[in-house]
């Protein structure tokens, strides 16, 4: 896989930690500080097109599985499993390796092994940036369109334009230098096209339904103007149960296993 598509997963649903205590990197939907209503009227716009507040409060985990696909035609399966607050676990099988990005809080990992021998593996601890990434994509996923800023989390409408022959209303949310760029469609509150801050632009496509919530299908990739990659979701879970276990960093290569 390349390095643009880890890149994107780790900044999308699509989607980069060191053991650093980051307080600009906390936040709770109840924390809110800031408000713009036109960003907050798109946003929950959005949010009610997926589901009803109930099934969308009421989600605490979730699982995807699926494959990704790059335009040369090289596919992996991947699974990705998020827990609030901040768990997250991406795990990329291809035909020799496999590679797992992991988020538990403030830890966040990659770690890297061939299919026949998991006991040797890399392993690299993510840079404070990274950390930001994908402490933002968790929240992202897990929250459904929250359309309030917080303290740390920064809600803004920039616009309303006309996006591929639509009318669309464009929000950007922010986490310090990271960033998601909504394009939601005036009429239906569909969200339309995502950008980041790493150049990559994702389109949504098709519909699953799971626990009562609207999911899509697929998420394609593009940088500038040329797909990278399509990931297609098998099937979509919502409160699997995950143990905590799960998202912990592994032990460092070479230390001996109790």
């Amino acid at each position: 896989m390349n390095r643009a598509f880890f890149r994107l997963l780790l900044a999308t649903h699509s989607m980069r930690t060191s053991i650093l205590l980051i307080s600009g990197l906390i936040c709770s939907p109840l924390s809110v500080t800031a408000d713009d209503p036109e960003a907050e009227a798109i946003l929950a716009k959005a949010r009610q097109r997926l589901g009803s507040e109930a099934k969308l409060n009421g989600v605490h985990s979730l699982r995807f599985s699926g494959t990704i696909t790059t335009v040369k035609g090289k596919s992996n399966t991947i699974e990705i499993v998020l827990k609030k607050p901040y768990k997250q676990r991406q795990v990329f099988v291809g035909d020799k390796l496999v590679r797992e990005i992991g988020l538990n809080d403030y830890v966040a990992w990659t770690r890297v092994y061939n299919k026949n021998t998991p006991k040797l593996y890399n392993l690299m601890l993510h840079t404070a940036e990274a950390l930001r990434r994908i402490r933002a994509s968790t929240y992202e996923n897990l929250y459904f369109f929250f359309p309030y800023s917080n303290r740390w989390r920064k809600v803004e409408y920039l616009d309303r334009n006309v996006y591929d022959g639509l009318m669309v209303h464009r929000v950007k949310v922010s986490y310090g230098n990271v960033y998601y760029l909504r394009y939601i469609e005036e009429s239906t509150g569909q969200l339309v096209l995502t950008e980041v801050e790493t150049g990559e632009r994702i389109v949504e496509g098709g519909e699953m339904f799971a626990g009562g919530i609207r999911f899509p299908r697929t998420l394609t990739t593009f940088r500038d103007g040329n797909e990278v990659h399509r990931i297609a979701f098998d099937e979509i879970q919502v409160n699997p149960v995950l143990d905590d276990s799960l998202f912990n960093l592994p032990p460092l290569p070479g230390l001996k296993q109790k």
